[in-house]
């Protein structure tokens, strides 16, 4: 924590003046307020000063644990250290959250260095336009809204105009604490798993092409493309500890009504700031003249709270991070720190985990033996017959969440988008819901790995099946309990039986997760097998009613058949690294000739680039210079070029900058190195060297002003991507497969049958 010495001079005025001032202090005790005289003497005012200006002035970095930081100090070699070598170990529990009224949380069960991987690898779900297709008082959004990511953060949000991300496992199932962040998220991967829109045929030379007319895979758009997203621990971690994602400050403030005022990471800070000068004082003082009993102690600590105390929000925030007795302030002073000594039971043994949690690291992504299905989920270890492989705890959602509706832009407001009356579509969520025909209840599970597991081909194929839970599981033991204390209730406490008695309107009025059901083996199922789930007969009606429709009905999106340019997946061309990026001249010139090579018209360029706030100052390397907007156009008027060195700051797996479009102006080729070695008797020098790029960046989201440029010259490859234009990629196609994972009658609830 800081150790700012105390400034005894700035106070010496004050001492003087109030040495032998009456200091009026109101404190609870017994049913009322007491109220009393006492002189202090003069450092005890002074130390009282000095909390006020600590409270009120001074500035305060971000407390949280940043993931820049844990990445530089980091070892490389922890990068590659899985957890999921540890054999036949769970190394991740869902249990009850340490935060009071929670729900529940996740916690590790080993120790974590930073930048360890924590947990399997997990897809990533894009949610499109959500808000202009429905809205949360129609279809209880609010629920969904509570468990969704920005796609800015996860290099999605040029999929639509509005992006949300899902991350069904630890996206969803871990919580937050502002003060102990101790788990980021990296960027995901993104591919097709080897499918096309188009059929691959070839030609009499020999050389493969794709005909732009001829339907292709029937699977592709009907799973998501963003995959194998990583979480990777902040800083060091110790077992038993609960993780705590960073959910921002706006998640805390905007639920203010809800919440209250949890101190954000900023209040912590400020918070050990405070009682690390209050334990030095009190250290300095012990045996001399200035030394405080007890009840002189209590009373010192209650003026340094009020002190640190008035009408402003946040100051109300940071009194609630502050300890309230002085046994707890000397102990955050030691070291345990105010955010540590907020949750105290936030880091937990591995006997409580295994007696109130549930193992949620039993399934591993990789690519499914089932064609057309993408990616599927492996037993990470070997699995009993009738042994729970996952709890699944489930999100209810109202089917019509996820209708799609026509859009057209807004005449009246740039950049809304209004809505039509037919449902032309629905989001490529509901392929991960489980549900019935019959009813508009939809349940989304968020378990780490279930998003992974296919469906059977054969009726005797699978090898799990879904059952609600059931309360003797001794992985719930204690839930039955007679105790209102949720740390001694086991996962099942959280699931709600009666629930599956009410009708379907009655579920959407249940503004918080209250549901739980068990993938449970239904043979013996040995380590890295696929695990499948029979999806149900709706399910492969439909599946087979689409393969067979989808030669006539074709990949409907973009493709340019008069030039056998059809649409080109942008993760092949970002695995050449080896081929220079196109210019705008060059993927604007059509005279092949003349050195045009413009790429399929689906593919955009797009660059790595935060732009100038408080946060990320100019580079003092920038250049300004006055042009016009258009030459050949005066009377468009005069802007502001700025011309910016690349830094690469921000490109870390751990950080998080905005992938904007962007116009490759020029590339030249730069020398890095220069080296001369002896060879024989001859010395021979060597250079390395490597394309660097100027590139024009575009705005998003108004975060670059009208009236400036932003050009960012000697930029890398990798710090370009190519991308799809928004409303291109396989997750728009109109003919792509939509159809929720069906639960059996006998296990989905008759109440809820609404639709029958």
């Amino acid at each position: 924590m800081p150790t700012d010495p105390i400034n005894t001079e700035d106070a010496s005025a004050a001492m003087a003046a109030a040495s032998a001032s009456a200091i009026v202090i109101r404190g609870g005790g017994g049913g009322g307020e007491r109220r009393r005289h006492c002189r202090l003497p003069a450092p005890l005012l002074m130390l009282l000063l000095l909390a006020l200006a600590l409270a009120r002035d001074f500035p305060t970095p971000f407390a949280a644990v940043d993931a820049s930081e844990a990445e530089a100090d980091a070892d490389d070699d922890d990068d590659d250290d899985d957890p999921s070598s540890v054999e036949n170990k769970c190394t991740l529990y869902l249990a009850p959250s340490s935060i009071p009224h929670a729900g529940l949380g996740t916690y590790t069960s080993i120790p974590l260095s930073p930048r360890q991987i924590v947990g399997p690898p997990e897809p990533l779900i894009n949610v499109l336009d959500l808000p202009f297709h429905t809205s949360p008082e129609e279809s209880n959004g609010a629920l969904l809204a509570d468990y969704d990511w920005a796609g800015v953060d996860y290099l999605a949000h040029l999929e639509a105009r509005k992006v949300q991300a899902m991350i069904p496992g630890m996206g969803a199932a871990i919580n937050s604490h502002p003060g102990l962040y101790n788990v980021a998220a990296g960027h995901p991967a993104v591919d097709s798993a080897g499918l096309s829109r188009y059929r691959e045929e070839e030609d009499d030379d020999e050389s493969n092409s794709f005909d732009p007319l001829e339907p292709g895979d029937p699977g592709v758009g009907a799973f998501t493309y963003y995959h194998s997203l990583r979480s990777l621990a902040a800083r060091s971690l110790p077992a038993g500890a609960e993780l705590f994602a960073h959910y921002s400050d706006p998640y805390f403030l905007d639920r203010t009504d809800d919440f209250g005022y949890i101190p954000l990471a900023q209040d912590f800070d400020d918070a050990d700031r405070i009682v690390t000068k209050f334990d030095r004082y009190l250290s300095e003082s012990e045996g001399t003249e200035r030394e405080l009993n007890e009840e002189q102690l209590k009373d010192l600590w209650e003026m340094t709270v009020r002190g640190s105390f008035d009408a402003d929000v946040r100051t109300k925030r940071l009194r609630e991070a502050l300890p309230g007795t002085v046994r707890d302030a000397r102990r955050a002073a030691a070291g345990t720190g105010t955010a540590d000594l907020s949750l105290p039971s936030h880091v937990r043994g591995l006997e409580w985990l295994e007696k109130y949690g549930m193992c949620v690291d039993t399934v591993r992504p990789g690519p499914s033996a089932i064609r057309q299905a993408g990616r599927g989920g492996f037993a990470a270890r070997p699995v009993a017959e009738g042994e729970i492989v996952l709890p699944l705890p489930l999100l209810h959602v109202n089917r019509t969440l996820l209708d799609m509706r026509a859009l057209r832009p807004d005449p009246e407001f740039e950049g809304r988008l209004l809505k039509g009356k037919d449902v032309v579509g629905r989001q490529l969520l509901l392929n991960y819901c489980y549900g019935h025909k019959d009813s508009s209840v939809l349940l989304l599970p968020y378990s780490t790995g279930s998003a992974n597991i296919n469906h059977a081909p054969t009726g005797d194929g699978a090898n799990v099946k879904l059952r609600w839970h059931v309360p003797t599981s001794t992985s719930t033991e204690g839930e039955e309990d007679d105790t209102d204390d949720e740390e001694e209730k086991g996962v099942g406490a959280f699931h709600h039986p009666e629930w599956l008695d009410l009708d379907a309107s009655d579920i959407f009025t249940k503004m918080k997760t209250g549901l739980l059901m068990e993938l449970v083996a239904t043979r013996p199922i040995d380590e890295g097998e696929e695990l499948l789930l029979d999806y149900g007969k709706d399910w492969s009606d439909a599946w087979n009613e689409h393969v067979r429709d989808w030669p006539s009905k074709g990949p409907h999106g973009y493709g340019n058949p008069e030039k056998n340019r059809p649409y080109g997946y942008p993760h092949e061309l970002n695995e050449d690294k080896f081929s220079p990026v196109k210019t705008h001249a060059e993927q604007t010139e059509e005279d092949d000739d003349d050195g045009g090579d413009p790429y399929p018209p689906n593919v955009a360029t797009a660059c790595f680039y935060n732009a100038v706030d408080e946060g990320h100052p100019l580079s003092p390397n920038a250049l300004r210079r006055r042009i016009p907007v258009d030459p050949s156009d005066p009377s468009r008027g005069i802007v502001t070029a700025i011309e910016i060195p690349w830094d690469g700051e921000g490109m870390g797996e751990l950080s998080h900058p905005t992938l904007r479009p962007c116009r490759i102006v020029s590339r030249e080729e730069r020398v890095n190195d220069r080296d001369e070695r002896n060879v024989g008797r001859r010395s021979v020098s060597f250079e390395t060297t490597e394309l660097v790029y100027t590139a024009l960046m575009e705005p998003w989201e108004g975060d670059i002003p009208d009236d400036e440029r932003h050009v960012v010259y000697d930029m890398p490859r990798d710090g370009i991507a190519l991308v799809d234009r928004s409303y291109s990629s396989d997750q728009h196609l109109g003919g792509a497969f939509r159809q929720e994972i069906g639960v059996p009658d006998g296990v989905f609830p008759e109440a809820w049958k609404d639709l029958a």
